[in-house]
């Protein structure tokens, strides 16, 4: 057994979207490297020793990342940061034009390291809508899901289970029978 079985046995635990969202939260994460791996070859007694406690470090990682919900609060903020420092390029690429030769370079280097910091402001806004995305998805699957639990076993399973029982079915028209309207919707079964 490796770090690879136990997070295959807790996302059997997952509904399908829950999956697909820690599955994203992981890829996020990145992979180990070469190193990383041979360290783990190696130390596998080690692994075995203290399995539990990886097991329940996977657990609550795979929890923090379907718990992990978008804020009006953080959204704005993102936001704001790259606000600001788009602004601040704009700035910097007036005060440049202006300049005279020999503060050219003073804000190119500046220029620079605004570059920077937006790329990963936009890579902050970016990850926070991402996030707020698989909150979405995460909440429709669960309503979906709710929504199948209350409509019940449907046509379909009404009419293998009076066949099971040996009753027959009613005519086309007969009282009782179902109408063309349930039948088409029971077609996507």
């Amino acid at each position: 057994m490796d770090i690879k079985d136990i997070i295959d046995d807790e996302l059997n635990n997952l509904t399908e979207s829950e999956k697909k969202s820690v599955l994203e939260g992981f890829k996020l994460m990145g992979n180990p490297s070469k190193k990383q791996l041979e360290l783990l070859k190696k130390n596998e007694g080690l692994f075995k020793k203290h399995e539990p406690v990886l097991r329940k470090v996977v657990q609550e990682e795979i929890n923090k990342i379907i718990k992990e919900k978008v804020t009006k609060a953080s959204i704005t903020k993102a936001f704001n940061e790259l606000s600001k420092i788009s602004l601040e390029l704009i700035a910097n690429l007036e005060k440049y034009k202006s300049a005279n030769d020999s503060d050219k370079e003073k804000y190119k280097n500046i220029a620079r390291d605004l570059t920077k910091k937006k790329k990963a402001a936009e890579a902050n806004l970016e990850k926070v809508v991402s996030m707020l995305d698989k909150n979405q998805a995460l909440y429709i699957g669960e309503k979906t899901i709710q929504k199948i639990k209350e409509a019940g076993p449907g046509l379909w399973a009404n009419i293998h289970a009076k066949r099971k029982r040996g009753e027959k079915m009613r005519k086309k028209g007969d009282k009782g029978a179902p109408s063309k309207k349930a039948w088409d919707a029971a077609k996507g079964d």
